[in-house]
């Protein structure tokens, strides 16, 4: 190639980029104004989901953490309430924030693909890509104010940062510092955000072990072959040189542990902070702490009760009224609480109307809860500690003495059902079609924003939701007794919410073409790098493994999780229910993609 050509390359691979960086700053303010006229809905008659966190951020905003002790105060993770009071504080509405949120985890998570993806022009169009995720076009993610939607987000934050750690490992240890902080700090929101957000633990301590390992090997390998470049020139190996290896070694093994150290002290302050406020060291007091044991035991009495949906059946809390006398001392309350529940349950029309009626999922949990503070408990943190623990120490001590059989099966975590071991296999395979389900976009389609009159709306009385509209920001649409409230903010909707749903659809049928591109593409990858034996290659394989394996365990989890709204009878009856909670499935398999087409972008880019 002549001067004259490389000078014309240069220059048209940096008009390619401007171009691009312009069109990625372009669908930037495009997405950030979409997002920000598109109104969102509280719904104030959502008490222990959307009501709860609402008011735990108006208890921050006051300066009260998230309000006085009682059954509802700790019963979830404080993080969601916190971006909620945070914007406010800001001075910017929820959808602003939100946005903002999304822009610095699609920058985060396209620039932590650089070692794999050096093209700027590509990773432009990748941070577009996920830009413009269908799963932030649906009402479920977007306009519900619910913590599901951000969780997206900060799932994307925290693969990314830590898929950024591994691409890096062999760079010095101050250019890993930054993404090891980011890693730490994502992860410890991630988990003061969801209470279920263990699911991502595997992965951020398989992705550290395998990134210090191969940085050990790494230094071994420069180690071997320095002495072998000595030997070459007959030189006498230095008695210092192993030990200098491992002193060159030893800061990096430091920096790739500051993630899961930053993760333990940002939940350890949180917990700290529980702790000065309440007496208890916990991120909730519903799925941690002495509750947790007791309903866990609770859960786990077998009394032949077939149908999974029960956790604590009639005769399971009967079995445990006769061993825990400390529980039977609120029997009066729990009963009537039970009752409650039980016609609650019945609702879903999910139980046999013949049979007697019982009390589904984790509602039972909600009717203890209710039941001990009306009994005059939940007003000291210590005090409901030491209630709970005694509960759970006498159903312990039935089971160690025989006097109660244990249920067995798969525990996926201590305070869900079992799985039984006999429907493990229908429900794995059943669960890489439910994600299947998910990749396509099936229920984001049903659920995607709308113009009025079919758009979310959330409901409640008017002073509920006005307080919250404080809260939000003007650009909130809510009904009051089933009818719209109409106002400036609802007549300035309609083209905003005409406008997010073009666009959501356009992106939905876009997704869906990128979908199958990448599927191709990844056979195509697989076959090239196994015959080049490319190590880029290599680490694209691992990237994806690790992605796909953490959605499948997200989805194996939430499906079984929530199955007692279904049929019950596979993963696939549940998807529907479980969709609203694996949210963060999106973020994975949609940057999956992105590592898939990065690669073929990329090995286009180089020719």
């Amino acid at each position: 190639m002549s001067t004259q050509d490389v000078v014309a390359d240069a220059k048209r691979r940096r008009l390619l980029t401007v171009f691009m960086l312009l069109v990625a700053a372009l669908a930037t303010v495009a997405r950030v104004v979409l997002a920000y006229h598109t109104p969102v809905s509280p719904n104030t008659d959502a008490d222990l989901d959307d009501m709860m966190l609402m008011n735990y951020a108006n208890h921050l905003r006051a300066g009260e953490w998230v309000g006085p002790y009682g059954s509802h105060t700790l019963a979830k993770n404080v993080g969601y309430s916190l971006c909620l009071a945070g914007f406010r504080l800001l001075g910017m509405r929820y959808q602003l924030g939100f946005a903002l949120l999304l822009v610095l985890a699609c920058v985060v998570a396209t620039r932590s693909l650089r070692p794999l993806v050096p093209s700027l022009p590509v990773r432009c169009s990748l941070y577009v890509i996920l830009l413009y995720l269908p799963a932030f076009f649906s009402s479920y993610f977007f306009q519900r104010i619910y913590r599901n939607g951000l969780a997206i987000v900060f799932a994307l934050l925290v693969f990314s940062s830590f898929i950024g750690v591994y691409l890096r490992r062999q760079e010095r240890p101050r250019r890993l510092v930054p993404w090891a902080l980011l890693a730490g700090l994502s992860l410890g929101f991630f988990s003061i955000i969801q209470e279920s957000a263990s699911w991502v633990l595997p992965f951020a301590l398989v992705c550290t072990v395998v990134t210090i390992a191969l940085a050990i090997a790494d230094g071994r390998r420069l180690g071997q072959a320095a002495r072998a470049n000595r030997r070459r020139r007959h030189q006498p190996e230095p008695a210092h040189l192993r030990r200098a290896v491992g002193q060159a070694v030893a800061p990096k093994v430091a920096v790739l542990l500051v993630p899961l150290v930053t993760y333990a002290a940002f939940v350890g302050v949180v917990s700290g902070i529980n702790y000065h406020q309440y007496g208890l060291f916990v991120l909730n007091d519903k799925y941690q702490g002495e509750f947790a044991r007791a309903t866990a035991n609770l859960m786990r009495i077998d009394v032949e009760y077939e149908d999974d949906r029960v956790w604590v059946s009639n005769e399971a809390l009967g079995k445990a009224y006769e061993v825990s006398p400390t529980l039977r001392g609120i029997r009066q309350d729990v009963d009537r609480y039970w009752k409650i529940c039980q016609d609650i349950s019945m609702g879903f029309g999910v139980l046999d109307p013949n049979k007697e009626p019982q009390v589904v999922g984790d509602h039972s949990y909600w009717a203890l809860r209710s039941a001990y503070g009306e009994c005059g408990g939940y007003r000291d943190g210590p005090a409901t500690e030491r209630f709970w623990g005694a509960v759970a120490d006498e159903i312990d001590h039935a089971f160690a003495e025989g006097r109660l059989r244990k249920k067995e099966g798969l525990f996926l975590s201590a305070t869900t059902q079992p799985l039984p071991w006999n429907k493990l296999v229908t429900w794995v395979t059943s669960s890489v079609g439910v994600m299947g389900t998910y990749a396509w976009g099936g229920f984001v389609e049903e659920t995607m924003i709308r113009p009025l009159p079919h758009t979310e709306v959330g409901s409640g009385t008017l002073e509920a939701q006005l307080k919250m509209r404080d809260l939000l920001g003007p650009n909130t649409l809510f009904a009051v007794d089933g009818v719209l409230y109409e106002d400036e903010s609802s007549q300035m909707a309609q083209p905003w919410l005409e406008a997010s749903n073009a666009v959501g659809r356009t992106s939905l049928l876009v997704g869906r073409i990128l979908l199958c591109a990448s599927a191709l593409g990844l056979v195509v990858l697989l076959v090239r790098d196994v015959r080049t034996r490319s190590q880029d290659g290599l680490r694209t394989a691992i990237i994806v493994l690790a992605l796909f394996l953490s959605a499948f365990v997200l989805v194996f989890g939430a499906t079984w999780m929530i199955s007692f709204l279904s049929a019950n009878d596979s993963a696939l009856s549940a998807a529907a229910n479980a969709f609203s909670y694996c949210g963060a499935v999106y973020a994975l398999l949609g940057f999956a993609e992105c590592v898939v087409l990065g690669r073929l972008m990329q090995l286009v880019a180089e020719r």
